[in-house]
């Protein structure tokens, strides 16, 4: 029995999890950051719920500290830091404290289209 190379026509690769769930995160981030502009609102309760994260010890202090720093930044590099695909920035939206800025219907149209964005 033979089997096709997966690069062959026809041959559905499985998807990686990882990296889904890696740009499923970035779409999110890339929307946050259309809304900061004109939301003054969103800075201010972004680092409330690091504060609580915190208090509550449910983070840990570097990502407490970097995603402070960011926050604190003028809008424009805070912008550009949401849109980054750096590692950096990979590593600090797995624990974002801006989830509350994109509803819930919204959230799911951004994970089908992270989906459909995977080769």
């Amino acid at each position: 029995m033979s089997s096709a190379p997966p690069s062959a026509p026809g041959v559905v690769r499985p998807r990686d999890p990882h990296r889904l769930a890696e740009m499923r995160s970035l779409l999110l981030h890339r929307a946050v950051a259309e809304r900061i502009e004109g939301d003054a609102t969103i800075v201010p309760r972004a680092s409330a719920n690091l504060a609580k994260w915190r208090a509550d010890g449910l983070l840990q202090d570097p990502h407490y500290d970097e995603w402070m720093h960011e926050l604190a930044q003028r809008t424009a590099s805070l912008v550009a830091f949401l849109r980054s695909d750096d590692e950096r920035a990979r590593e600090l939206r797995q624990v974002t404290p801006l989830t509350f800025v994109i509803s819930p219907r919204e959230r799911w149209a951004l994970w089908k289209r992270a989906g459909a964005d995977l080769p």
